[in-house]
């Protein structure tokens, strides 16, 4: 792909191309024109008081070219260029190495440091990759593939910091989308909640969508959820924490600071766990966000923080994308900004809807679309289902990732408002249905969002398959946890639980004796946008679960008496799974 030959190919990046550019000629054409535009502020130490360092757009194309002039020497003399698959840190590699070996002419594989040894590499070799990159930090992780493989090229990248000082001269490149929107560019996968990972294919046409999506037309006086609502005026800055081998983490490091006019990405320290502390002090330290793209988990640990409500008002909006928000605490925020949400998946990408109108917030209103169909499947609860075609290739991306696919069914269940034709909120996914001993379905998503919003509470997750009730796993607050009584916090959780029991079947009632307070130095398993992993967190506590029942029956004498919250058994399976871990 490598074509030194002096063709100019930045201008095609410019505005007149958008929706048929490709991403390096994008850079490019910002490094050229406008130079000093910020791509990035990255933080200075893992103490984000220490301030940030802010990436303009020549440096970041100084990078790449670096970075592509690397590449092109590592793998010199390879005939075909097929893949290459990356590990590393939540750095600006990602979006580096992504655009160098789009004009390098390979195609970039993103994987998890998240998943274990024997899922990444069933994915390597799936995937069929040439050569494994990494990065330093991550040295450990490439030697143990490597072993599995010792004839796979294992290749450590530059450091962030050479390629951020580099003067590497321009790599040119003969590019063009009519030639290329077909052709792979990335990899990516899916996070492997239900069993192992699957892979996702993109092409350049697939990313094009989201350059593209500004075209399409809104009904009057709406405006539309994409790249368009991040042109901030005056220009501004989005913090967002998702993982950058995510979608999510795909726009915030990549697309939304190339395809706005004005919005520069700011990332949180590599190694700090994204939280509602961290993301407070970002922003005290960083006055410029104008919006905050994040996962309701920390949204929801957000709002507990002095002040979180005055930061909030001075915001042009939240964007939340990854699950539901807590209800009572979207009500409280949209009342001093905007609250919306983004809505897609790894299969189908970004799906457009149109930013909600006040008093909305909950709910999703797509954009019309003649391929999306919402097919009813019971208890007024609805699936997205999605019928591309050629002309879909315009605007869905999953047209582009699924080229030979007609119906799509998303998994996605929604349920109507009651009185607005068009408002969606979602309900569940499909998989998360839990089926009881007595073949009752039980819907735990909307309870579970119900119980995220009592303050006591970071994580809930309702189980119960096989079961003759439903079962509440509760994870607590670290402080609260430590601080109260069992007996203190059961009664402090009790109100969410009523609350969400009114949202719930008679059936599906979560009684005080089925309520399991995990300790918190254990947690949930989540993906790495913080989705809980529903299965394995299921598993890890399976003693305690069973020691519920059991117990029950052995003391079940005639009438069934409340539960105190303070089992001897369950208190004894707790510690053992301590000492276990």
């Amino acid at each position: 792909m490598a074509a030194c030959n002096g063709t100019e190919s930045w201008v095609r990046g410019g505005e007149e191309f958008r929706g048929q550019r490709l991403l390096p000629d994008i850079v490019d054409y910002f490094a050229h024109e406008e130079p000093d535009r910020v791509f990035a502020a990255i933080p200075k130490s893992r103490n984000v008081a220490d301030g940030f360092r802010d990436i303009n757009m020549r440096m970041l194309a100084t990078a790449v070219n670096h970075m592509a002039g690397w590449v092109d020497r590592a793998f010199d003399g390879v005939s075909k260029k097929t893949t290459l698959a990356y590990i590393g840190p939540p750095d600006l590699r990602y979006p580096i190495l992504l655009l160098a070996l789009m004009k390098c002419g390979w195609t970039a594989m993103f994987v998890s440091v998240q998943n274990t040894a024997i899922q990444n590499l069933g994915l390597l070799q799936e995937a069929d990759v040439h050569g494994l990159l990494y990065a330093d930090s991550e040295c450990p992780v490439a030697e143990s593939l490597q072993q599995f493989d010792p004839f796979m090229p294992v290749l450590q990248l530059p450091a962030l910091a050479e390629l951020l000082k580099s003067r590497a001269p321009p790599f040119h490149w003969a590019g063009s989308f009519s030639d290329l929107q077909d052709k792979r560019c990335l990899i990516l996968h899916t996070s492997g909640t239900t069993g192992q990972p699957k892979l996702v294919n993109y092409t350049h046409g697939t990313l094009s969508c989201a350059d593209r999506d500004t075209f399409l037309p809104v009904p009057e006086g709406r405006r539309a959820q994409n790249a368009d609502q991040f042109n901030f005026s005056p220009p501004g800055r989005f913090y967002s924490p998702f993982p950058p081998h995510h979608l999510a983490g795909l726009h915030a490091y990549t697309l939304m600071p190339l395809f706005s006019h004005t919005a520069a990405f700011v990332m949180g320290p590599l190694s700090v766990p994204p939280s509602g502390s961290l993301l407070s002090a970002i922003l005290q330290q960083q006055p410029q966000i104008r919006a905050i793209y994040a996962p309701p988990f920390m949204i929801e640990q957000w709002v507990l923080e002095p002040g979180a409500y005055d930061q909030a008002r001075r915001l042009d909006f939240i964007l939340f994308g990854g699950g539901a928000l807590a209800p009572r605490v979207g009500h409280k925020l949209s009342r001093v900004t905007d609250v919306r949400q983004m809505y897609g998946s790894m299969e189908t990408c970004h799906i457009q809807v149109l930013i909600p109108q006040p008093g909305e917030w909950e709910y999703l209103e797509f954009n019309k679309c003649e391929e999306y169909e919402m097919q009813a499947v019971g208890d007024g609860v609805y699936e997205l289902v999605l019928h591309p075609n050629e002309k879909s290739r315009s605007h869905l991306s999953f047209a582009h990732n699924y080229p030979n696919v007609r119906t799509w069914r998303t998994k996605d269940l929604f349920m109507p408002h009651p009185t607005k034709p068009g408002l969606w909120r979602f309900h569940s996914r499909t998989e998360d249905i839990i089926m009881l001993e007595n073949k009752l379905k039980v819907w735990p998503i909307p309870m579970e969002t119900i119980l995220r919003g009592n303050p006591h509470v970071v994580g809930a997750l309702i189980v119960g398959n096989g079961r003759p009730e439903p079962i509440l796993l509760v994870e607590p607050r670290q402080s609260s946890y430590t601080e109260m009584g069992k007996e203190d916090l059961l009664d402090a959780i009790w109100p969410s639980v009523v609350e969400a029991n009114s949202v719930a079947s008679d059936y599906a009632q979560i009684r005080r004796s089925r309520i399991i307070l995990c300790p918190p130095q254990l947690g949930f398993f989540r993906t790495p946008k913080g989705t809980v992993m529903r299965k394995p967190t299921e598993s890890l506590y399976i003693d305690l679960i069973s020691a519920i029942f059991k117990e029950e029956d052995e003391e079940s004498s005639g009438d069934e008496q409340e539960y105190s919250g303070d089992r001897t058994e369950v208190g004894m399976r707790e510690d053992q799974l301590l000492a276990a871990t």
